[in-house]
């Protein structure tokens, strides 16, 4: 087991912190809030934050130049206030739990010239606001998550535009030929072991539909026989579009061999071979699956992509089971009449393109609303949909779920400080419930009292037997130290420092304040290592100014092979 380590608020609150360089290392829990308002550069990369970023962060850090929590734990949606950051040159969010649409505020970081979100879970449209003739974006990685509508042709017209990776995700139609530029994406082929001087400069953005690939780029493949993919860039293979190995993908990922049958027979057996006789499936005359009826059936993982390639199932209902992740947007492409994912676990929003389809009434008066496909996060309603009523509002600690039907459950939230010193205590539950904790301790304390005093009688008995009548127990007496051992010195390799000079390592050649070590990509573009810039100050004449040395905080990778350092408590098993 190894021992996580908060981001101490120590560092959190220091006033005039300009660098903090954390990463690869141990530190756990979520992001803090900073206090300085001069912090430029936040490295957190390979940690193990979690939660949210807080709403407000982007409001304190205006001048912040490089944001990167590359490969952490983090999760929901972005918030708008980092648009407020328009000093950014890097915004680096790959490798997380974030969901939701990009926000169009993006657009507006004027200096923004790498940004990085792949590996998350976006959803929807790329923002057209992101890419104005005035942009001076040099990378854009969009890989690996669930975006859909079309890549902007005007990504074309930003002039330094060097890496667009959009592959992995659900766009459709077809790449505009104006991006089709052979700089584009070219050093990422300069490090395969391949020939490419015949690559097609399109398919080096992303395969077309119809095709795919391991990395969803050049060298495309076909799809083969009985498959099908409508998007560009599809990793791996197409999507099945015979019914039975997509029912069949559809059972191994719900954990099928678990489902409580109920009516009907259980899927998959030897004796049963025709998916029209499985429980839970309706067929037309023609044997085609239209429905899927599964309630209370136990079904846990996630509802596979696949299954919105059923070209004829109108009815869906998965409703009070234990699935979690995301709606898939490919059910778009089923003419689904009948949705509900109602009191599940299922996280982020309802996917834009699933909103336009004419699913449980949607639509029928002219308009389409996300909340008749599932209630968003936060609300809910008896039907798990807004049909009848709207969906009301929850507080509750289960607010990131779609579809509630109830605002039940309770949480006790301990929010923790430096050392794990409790700093407040917050509680949604029912006041039965709240009795009950309360009898709970109340009869936990008697009981702990009652302990102590049968201890202490049976020690006094003991010693009185032992005829040590001169030994005092009352607490008065007893021989406790005063005062305690204090913590030790922080190591040599965690340093807080105020130069008294400028330190340059390498001058950028766009600014004359920072550096940034160059990145080798790795032969997977995915691994491709998160950019790293520090700011140079160059002081004032004043030296006795508290402003005139920047704080510089630059915590190493924690390495228990080191022989001049003990092994800190987080590298202990």
């Amino acid at each position: 087991m190894k021992f996580l380590f908060l981001v101490p608020l120590a560092v959190a609150n220091l006033p005039a912190l300009e660098i903090f360089d954390a990463r690869d290392n141990q530190l756990s829990g979520p992001l803090p809030k900073f206090s300085s308002e001069k912090l430029k550069v936040l490295a957190l990369e390979n940690n193990h934050l979690s939660q949210t970023i807080p709403d407000n962060f982007g409001e304190g850090h205006l001048d912040m130049i490089d944001f990167n929590v590359v490969n952490n734990d983090l999760i929901g949606t972005l918030p708008n206030s980092l648009c407020l950051m328009t000093n950014l040159i890097w915004l680096q969010l790959s490798e997380n739990h974030f969901y939701g649409s990009i926000p169009p505020g993006i657009g507006n970081m004027r200096n923004l010239k790498y940004l990085y979100l792949n590996g998350n879970n976006f959803v929807g449209d790329i923002p057209r606001e992101l890419t104005p003739t005035t942009s001076l974006l040099t990378e854009v990685w969009f890989q690996n998550n669930l975006l859909s509508g079309t890549v902007p042709a005007a990504f074309a017209e930003i002039p330094n535009l060097k890496n667009l990776y959009v592959d992995g995700n659900k766009f459709t139609g077809a790449l505009p030929s104006e991006l089709c530029k052979p700089q584009i994406n070219s050093d990422f082929f300069e490090e395969l072991d391949v020939d490419v001087t015949d690559r097609d400069y399109c398919e080096s953005i992303a395969c077309p539909a119809g095709y795919s690939s391991l990395e969803g780029v050049w060298p495309c493949q076909t799809c083969a026989s009985g498959e099908i993919n409508p998007y560009l860039g599809l990793e791996g293979s197409c999507f099945p579009t015979d019914q039975t190995r997509i029912l069949r993908q559809f059972y191994d990922a719900t954990a099928g061999e678990n489902w409580t049958v109920g009516e009907g027979n259980p899927w998959f057996t030897s004796q049963i071979t025709d998916v029209c006789q499985f429980s839970g499936i309706t067929c037309s005359s023609l044997k085609h699956v239209t429905g899927i009826e599964l309630p209370g059936r136990n079904l846990r993982g996630t509802i596979p992509r696949s299954i919105g390639f059923l070209e004829y199932l109108e009815t869906l209902d998965l409703s009070n089971n234990s699935l979690s992740g995301f709606i898939p947007s490919d059910l778009r492409f089923a003419p689904l009449t009948k949705f509900s994912i109602a009191d599940n676990k299922i996280i982020g929003i309802v996917p834009p393109k699933l909103c336009m389809k004419t699913i449980n009434g949607n639509g029928v008066h002219g308009t389409f609303r996300c909340d008749l496909v599932a209630c968003p996060a936060g609300t809910y309603s008896n039907t798990g949909i807004s049909d009848d009523r709207t969906c009301m509002p929850c507080n509750d600690a289960d607010s990131d779920t779609l579809g509630r039907t109830s605002c039940g459950g309770s949480t006790i939230i301990i929010s923790t400080g430096h050392f794990g010193s409790i700093t407040s205590v917050s509680y949604s539950m029912s006041p039965g419930l709240i009795f009950g904790i309360v009898v709970i301790v109340l009869s936990a304390s008697a009981f702990l009292i009652f302990a102590i005093y049968r201890y202490r009688k049976t020690l006094r008995e003991e010693v009185e037997e032992h005829e040590l009548s001169d030994f005092d127990l009352s607490d008065n007496n007893l021989d406790l130290p005063t005062s305690y051992p204090s913590m030790p010195p922080p190591s040599a390799h965690l340093r807080g420092v105020f130069p008294d000079q400028v330190v340059i390592e390498e001058m950028d050649d766009d600014f004359s304040s920072i550096t940034r070590i160059r990145k080798k990509k790795a032969k997977k573009k995915k691994k491709k290592d998160g950019a790293y810039s520090s700011v140079i100050s160059e002081g004032n004449d004043d030296s006795n100014s508290a402003d005139s040395n920047p704080l510089w905080l630059d915590v190493p990778r924690l390495d228990s092979s080191a022989n001049h350092a003990p092994l800190s408590p987080h590298q202990l098993t």
